[in-house]
């Protein structure tokens, strides 16, 4: 049975000869990807010995040393010490004395291994000997035969992985994308064709034309992304031409068919005029979260910007006059906006529903569903849509108003004074779309529809997931987990019906070209998003193409993920990060069951050390032995599980494998015997995580009550996203009373802007309430004016770097510990590879106004007080960094304790 010691945290290592001491990073950071890394998730050459519990370090700076080997009495590892490129050095512990044997300064050198008497590590995708007696180097070229099953082309069929789709005009036709290529697919009955198709050639944003002849989409065919489209019955692509220094993000067609209006990398709305080739920027600013919107005969551009409230308001640029004029301003943040067809409203989503949001705690300035959805009426004289008119005799025939190809004149004068509420309520509303005479809504999964003619909103699709619209909007294709449909977009339409058949959305699939694909456009991700243009002063071109040079030598996507990452380690900045793909080779795995405990071998037995309790007030929190009514304690040995006998020899996990959630039956007994032995039922968990962070933070708040004599208050921070604010919310309550505070961000895992922690540890308590009875308080009763202190660690990133920034800047306390992760440029999303991977690229920095540079990114914060946490403390169960944190505030409540709320004395009436 597997039993933890006192190691409690390692990348790689070595033991010596004599198995007594260890070598070993006590951090993985070589697994960033990051080149030249120096924040606070240091490579350290660690050296700790089992026989004695002696635990060293290497002397260093911040460099970066990974992978140590024993060589005898020595010790070989890497280091960028010198030119931040990874080199091998040899170490000897005996005097600290460095040799560095490589001097590499075009490749690092990783994944280092050794028999004792050659060192065979990996450099740029070769692999390297150096015979240790001379420190000759020679590269080893294996000659390997295989299979290679990974890198055949195949033909495969991918109406699974379909990302994008667009309705033709009359419905009857469906474009999709799939893995990257473009096809037209019947509604009902006909053939299936791809539109392009080229190996290693990606295309996106599929968009039919509005008469219905053309299908577009965009193609990286030429090396950059541009437009193509292609007669829908099949022919050859013709180039749309654009500018050619315009990075196109992403285009659509006006609705007449004779412009297309498209987005840049660099945040200009551009119009293409498709009969003189002549383009025009609409406008130009903002970021690419803005919406726009082409009125029908093109003459009009609806768009959404920010303004110097740093809010959104509304914007229609008149092509005709090429003037701008406002409809809504930054007041408050507009989203959305979709011209009516029938050009007499525009529709836009707004945050301007306000009001007051109680809450258990306190009172606060929350503001949730403050979004609804608004029309201005755009024609002059038009009155309130929304009042109905008097009763009157029907007119002989009313056909059903059919959508007009010309857009009447737009009234400006005062539009803000004429915008209405729509008939919902606040909400999320995730998509909006005009029709004709009325606005389709989709929210919380839902399509409505509210039509100005009966004045009348109706539901019209449940449970989607997607939707795309035909022409006239008379029609709808939606997504609905796997399937998609197409159906008429009238009330009582259900999921399920217009199923279309995707079975012949296949090609050859060439895994190479693809992967080459992948690789430029991941390249050309990072040049046209990264936050600063000049890519800190890198030759990125070069970069792409040194690494480009490994792609013939791929067979696997892993392969590409590593590769990836070496490219975009180059740039040397966090959150540079290379997720998922097709990795082709999946491991159906079945989890084990846990029970949340710690266990021991003892007496040919199992036994358990220490039963995680977990919290029975709530079912996330509850541990499998720590419920009410199973009683198994703390020593208490398990002796059979499910009838079979357990012995120390057994491991746990092989009796829990597929037991998640069922019901096991335990052997429990006090001592190592069948004698007296009792049976409980216990249903195990996935994953005892949630257990153990909750185990560690309980354990630390009653060291430091106890500590403290209970005047001192503990707040573990995991992360500055949801989970840290709950735990934060959760310990804040219990703070009033005590004399200071220790808050705890070890381990934090970033999230949000941590602005709002601060406005909690730092308030000004002015006033201070005198009731008859009860005692004095100030206006916020659980705040405490006391000192504070904040631990941090090298396993704290991110928001977590940037929160005890926060802390320090804002002068609430010390901060206590180890150096924090160091990455502070930050990520806005990613981009979706064509086999479903992404990866990201640091989109913004964050810098310091005071001072005029950027906070933290490849230094992390460092602490006022270092104090390490070593295998020594692990093993004797000490926790020096709590303990620190607990002295720190004992001493300053010593020195300067908080006065008692003062009571001014009473008013005294004199006659």
């Amino acid at each position: 049975m597997p039993t933890t010691n006192e190691i409690f945290e390692i990348g790689t290592g070595d033991f010596s000869a004599d198995n007594q001491t260890l070598v070993y990073n006590r951090m993985d950071s070589f697994t960033f990807n990051w080149r030249r890394y120096r924040g606070g998730t240091q490579g350290r050459i660690s050296f700790y010995n089992f026989a004695t519990g002696k635990y060293s370090e290497m002397p260093q700076g911040r460099e970066q040393s990974y992978f140590p080997l024993w060589v005898g009495n020595e010790v070989v590892f890497s280091s960028d010490k010198e030119a931040g490129t990874q080199n091998v050095y040899r170490l000897n512990p005996a005097n600290n004395r460095v040799t560095k044997l490589t001097n590499y300064t075009d490749g690092d050198v990783s994944n280092l291994e050794t028999d004792g008497k050659t060192l065979v590590y990996e450099r740029d995708g070769a692999i390297e000997m150096m015979d240790l007696s001379n420190n000759k180097v020679t590269i080893f070229k294996p000659e390997i035969a295989g299979d290679v099953s990974q890198v055949r082309p195949s033909y495969r069929r991918f109406g699974g992985e379909v990302s994008e789709l667009a309705l033709s005009p009359t419905g009857a036709r469906l474009a999709v994308n799939a893995r990257g290529k473009s096809f037209s697919v019947p509604a009902t009955t006909g053939d299936t064709r791809m539109l392009m198709g080229k190996p290693g050639v990606r295309e996106k944003n599929v968009t039919w034309s509005p008469d219905g002849a053309h299908i577009a989409f965009m193609s990286d065919e030429s090396g950059e992304y541009q437009i193509y489209r292609v007669p829908q019955r099949g022919g050859a692509p013709e180039l749309v031409k654009t500018p050619a220094g315009d990075r196109i993000r992403n285009f659509s067609y006006s609705p007449d068919g004779k412009g297309i209006m498209y987005r840049t990398h660099d945040n200009r709305l551009m119009w293409l005029d498709l009969e003189s080739g002549q383009v025009e920027m609409v406008y130009k600013g903002g970021d690419a979260n803005g919406s726009a919107d082409i009125s029908q005969d093109g003459r009009y551009v609806a768009y959404t910007a920010p303004t110097e409230s740093s809010q959104y308001g509304v914007f229609i640029y008149d092509r005709t006059t090429k003037k701008t004029h406002s409809v809504v301003d930054g007041f408050y943040n507009n989203s959305v906006v979709s011209f009516d067809l029938s050009g007499k409203y525009l529709y836009f989503t707004s945050n301007r529903t306000f009001g007051f949001t109680p809450t258990d705690l306190e009172i606060t300035m929350v503001q949730t569903n403050t979004e609804r959805v608004y029309v201005v009426p755009l024609l002059k004289g038009m009155g309130n849509p929304f009042l109905a008119p008097g009763d009157e005799e029907p007119l002989p025939s009313q056909e059903e108003e059919k959508v007009q190809a010309t857009t009447p004149e737009i009234d400006f004068d005062n539009m803000a004074a004429r915008v209405m509420p729509m008939p919902w309520g606040p909400g999320a509303y995730g998509g909006l779309f005009g029709a004709n005479n009325g606005v389709f809504v989709w929210t919380n999964g839902n399509l409505l529809k509210y039509d100005f003619n009966s004045r009348q909103s109706v539901p019209i699709l449940q449970g989607i997931g997607g939707l795309a619209f035909n022409k006239n909007r008379t029609k709808g294709a939606y997504v609905a987990g796997n399937l998609i449909g197409i159906v008429d977009l009238r009330p009582g339409v259900q999921v399920g019906q217009g199923r279309v058949n995707l079975d012949n959305v296949a090609f050859t699939w060439d895994p190479k070209a693809e992967w080459k694909q992948m690789y430029w456009e991941a390249w050309r991700y990072q040049r046209d998003e990264f936050y600063d243009k000049d890519m800190l002063g890198l030759d990125w071109q070069a970069i792409g193409n040194k690494w480009a040079k490994l792609l013939p030598s791929l067979s696997s996507r892993a392969d590409l993920s590593w590769l990836l990452g070496k490219m975009v380690g180059e740039l040397g900045t966090g959150h540079a990060y290379v997720q998922g793909g097709d990795m082709d080779v999946q491991i159906r795995s079945t989890p084990a069951g846990m029970l949340g405990a710690d266990y021991a071998v003892e007496n040919g037995r199992i036994r358990i050390k220490r039963v995680l309790k977990g919290l029975n007030y709530g079912e996330e929190y509850q541990s499998p032995l720590g419920r009410v009514g199973i009683d198994v304690k703390d020593g208490d040995y398990i002796l059979a599980i499910d009838g079979k006998n357990l012995t120390a020899n057994d491991n746990i996990a092989d009796f829990l494998v597929d037991k998640v959630g069922k019901n096991v039956t335990l052997t429990v007994n006090s001592r190592p015997s069948e004698a007296g032995a009792r049976t409980v039922t216990v249903q195990p968990i996935s994953n005892e995580m949630r257990l153990r962070y909750e185990d560690w933070v309980t354990r630390n708040r009653e060291y430091v009550d106890k500590m403290s004599n209970g005047t001192i208050g503990y707040i573990h921070v995991p992360d500055t996203s949801v989970g840290g604010i709950t735990e934060f919310m959760r310990a804040y309550g219990s703070m009033g009373g005590k004399k200071a505070v220790l808050v705890d961000e070890r381990y934090n895992g970033g999230g949000f802007l941590p602005t709002f922690f601060i406005e909690y540890l730092k308030r000004d308590v002015l006033t201070g309430f005198k009731p008859r009875h009860g005692n004095t308080f100030a206006v916020y009763p659980n705040y405490v004016e006391g000192p504070k202190a904040m631990l941090i660690n090298n396993y704290a990133g991110s928001g977590g770097d940037m929160l005890p920034w926060l802390f320090k800047e804002a002068k609430v306390g010390p901060l206590i510990g180890t150096r924090t992760w160091g990455g502070l440029v930050g990520i806005q999303g990613g981009m979706s590879l064509s086999d479903g991977g992404s990866v990201t690229s640091p989109a913004f920095g964050i810098f310091d106004r005071v001072r005029g540079k950027f906070i933290a990114e490849n230094t992390g914060v460092d602490p006022d007080i270092e104090v390490d946490w070593t295998p020594v403390d692990y093993k004797n169960g000490n926790d020096p960094q709590l303990k620190k944190g607990v002295e720190y505030l004992m001493e300053q409540v010593r020195k300067n304790p908080v006065p008692a709320i003062p009571e001014p004395p009473f008013p005294t009436v004199k006659p």
